[in-house]
This record gives C-alpha cells, sequence and structure tokens, in this order.
C-alpha cells in the first residue's frame, strides 16, 4: 500500500511541474503575441502612411486642399515615432528605422 502511495504522490507532484511549467509558457506566449501584434500594426500604419501621403500629394498639385486627410497623417506619424498616440501603435527599437522617419 505505501509503495502505492508513494507513486500516487510522485505522479501528483509531476503533474503539479508540469502544470507550473505549462502556464509559464503560456505566459510567455502571450507576451510574444502581444510584440508581433504591436509590429504588424507598426507595418500596416506605415504602408496607410506611403499611400495617404501619395494621395495627399496628388491632391495638393491639382489644387484641391484637404486638411483632415493631413491631420490623420500626422496622428499616425506621431504614433509611428513616439509610440502611442491615438492609434496606440508600439516604437521599434530598431535605429535604422527611427532614423529614416526622422
Amino acid at each position: 500500500m505505501k509503495k502505492e502511495q508513494r507513486r500516487n504522490l510522485g505522479e501528483k507532484i509531476a503533474q503539479g511541474i508540469l502544470l507550473i511549467v505549462l502556464i509559464t509558457l503560456t505566459i510567455f506566449m502571450m507576451s510574444d503575441v502581444k510584440k508581433i501584434q504591436g509590429n504588424a500594426r507598426v507595418i500596416n500604419y506605415a504602408g496607410i502612411i506611403r499611400g495617404a501621403t501619395q494621395r495627399e500629394i496628388k491632391l495638393e498639385i491639382s489644387g484641391n486642399e484637404n486638411d483632415v486627410l493631413i491631420k490623420y497623417l500626422d496622428d499616425i506619424f506621431y504614433g509611428l515615432t513616439n509610440g502611442g498616440g491615438k492609434y496606440q501603435l508600439t516604437t521599434l527599437n530598431d535605429q535604422h528605422y527611427q532614423k529614416k522617419l526622422t
């Protein structure tokens, strides 16, 4: 009987350790997913800046001012350079990228 109790206790301890490892790995995974989502948002908004800037230039050349579009671009650009802002963008710690923004 004692041998069986020891085995059950050993199994419960192993299960507890594995559960703790699983919870820890899940927390790290969720953190990494959040970082990836932040980077994806930066990439998407950088593309929006590119396309909307081209559109704004064409409008200005044709004599049509669009101050709302300029404000929209300014808000996104602020988020890309400083993080946060109206669109809650993350800052990337890439010196080459930051240099290009400035």
